[in-house]
């Protein structure tokens, strides 16, 4: 199996761009891949952090670190060819602007034509929900 150094590695370069347990990494190795443990932190990601799942998503030890709840999502971008890494992180000023009322005056009022050319002339917010909600 692949060594881990370089999805540890990863964790903790993209680390300062999360909020506590925020974000999260994955590793394809062979027809499985490591991802990052669900309620661990990027900061000080450990081997024993990671859990392996199978490319549906599934986790392989049901005895070991409960896997991320994106496990799923990860399998999918996983399977691509070429892709042998996923990380995303919670940046905290970004969080900071989706939290605030201000997101509404954003969507309403775009800033640069880029946004319009790649987005159209208003966004689509969608209201905080807490995880797990629907």
């Amino acid at each position: 199996m692949k060594s881990m150094n370089e999805l540890l590695s990863l964790a903790h370069t993209v680390s300062p761009f999360t909020i506590c347990g925020e974000g999260n990494v994955s590793q394809k190795v062979g027809d499985n891949f490591w991802i990052k443990a669900s309620g661990t932190d990027l900061h000080t990601l450990s081997e024993e952090d990671l859990t392996l799942c199978d490319m549906n998503g599934n986790q392989l030890d049901p005895s070991h670190k409960k896997a991320s709840i994106e496990s799923s999502f990860h399998a999918w971008l996983l399977s691509f060819d070429g892709i042998n890494f996923i990380s995303h992180t919670h940046p905290v000023h970004t969080v900071k602007i989706v939290c605030t009322e201000w997101i509404y005056e954003f969507a309403d009022h775009r800033l640069f034509p880029d946004q319009i050319v790649r987005n159209g002339t208003k966004s689509c917010v969608v209201p905080f929900a807490p995880p797990g909600k629907s």
